[in-house]
């Protein structure tokens, strides 16, 4: 399969395989990773170590950090397929393509963002740019007398953006369309750490919510 060498730099993470004909990358960006823990659950050879949080005196001092053990890696590239925040990518010959979907083992998992401009009304209150968690949407707005005039443009950062839908259940007249590949939905013990509180990228406070709805329930 070829030796796969490791390099750590500030803010990322690189492992690289070259073979007859094939160069293979895999990278993890620090600055993107929030240590959700997908990739570990759905690596096929165990590889994603994630040491976790430290919370000291109940404040973050960091976020859970991810090693990838190269000695079990096989550069499927399935956590990056599958990396809600875009903090993983793999590349194949310079394409950003994981080795798992250029081999038709899994079809290409495609999300959107579309904005209708003509549906944006100057009187939204920037209700996407605002709620969105990621600080991944720009409003371009003309004023006069400092009121909205007119919204000229919606630029969203796909770098940033982790298809949340925040912004497509802000926006009041429907002119921001989120796709997002996966659904689901998630069980919290209002027991545990909180970390979920930190990680969460559209910045819920699941811990707090859990708690004061058990609270509720105990009182009734």
């Amino acid at each position: 399969m070829g030796d796969i060498s490791k390099q750590e730099s500030v803010g990322e993470l690189r492992l690289e395989r070259r073979m007859l004909g094939t160069h293979d990358s895999l990278i993890l960006k620090r600055d993107l990773c929030n240590g959700c823990g997908v990739c570990a659950e759905l690596c096929p050879k165990d590889a994603m170590n994630i040491k976790p949080a430290v919370i000291e005196n109940g404040r973050l001092v960091h976020f859970p950090i991810v090693d990838i053990d190269v000695n079990t890696c096989i550069m499927c590239g399935l956590c990056a397929v599958f990396c809600p925040l875009g903090a993983l990518e793999a590349w194949v010959n310079g394409e950003k393509m994981a080795m798992f979907v250029k081999n038709d083992a899994l079809p290409q998992l495609v999300k959107t963002i579309e904005v209708s401009q003509e549906r944006c009304m100057p009187d939204c209150e920037l209700k996407c740019q605002e709620s969105c968690p990621r600080e991944a949407i720009t409003v371009i707005v003309q004023r006069e007398n400092d009121q909205i005039k007119k919204i000229i443009s919606v630029q969203v950062d796909t770098e940033l953006c982790v298809y949340c839908k925040a912004c497509d259940y802000a926006c009041p007249y429907g002119a921001i369309s989120v796709n997002k590949f996966f659904e689901g939905s998630l069980t919290v013990e209002p027991e545990e750490c909180g970390d979920c509180s930190y990680v969460c990228p559209s910045r819920i406070d699941l811990k707090g919510i859990t708690t004061s709805a058990k609270q509720q329930i105990q009182k009734a």
